[in-house]
């Protein structure tokens, strides 16, 4: 019976350890998730700051005029002559 006794002794004392360990894995996954859960976050919030500032340039009249103005100018004297031709009966 003595060894029964601590059987169950022993047995409880590794089913506390274990409940113990598995506490402290999941309290490390769960922090382990938080944390890559802001660092994903705070990759996206530059990824969609890069992207709309990328889209406000490219969208920008001003910016793409400085950028190619001879393209403007070729285009304006290309618009002009199709609305002179328009004008003529």
């Amino acid at each position: 019976m003595t060894a029964n006794k601590e059987t169950k002794t022993l047995s409880t004392h590794q089913s506390g350890t274990l409940t113990a360990t598995r506490s402290r894995t999941e309290i490390y996954l769960k922090q382990a998730v938080l944390h890559d859960a802001e660092a994903l976050q705070q990759a996206f919030s530059k990824l969609q700051h890069v992207v709309n500032d990328r889209i406000k340039d490219q969208l920008s009249v001003r910016n793409n005029i400085m950028k190619y103005p001879m393209r403007w100018v070729v285009g304006s004297f290309l618009f002009g002559l199709w609305l002179a031709q328009r004008r003529r009966p």
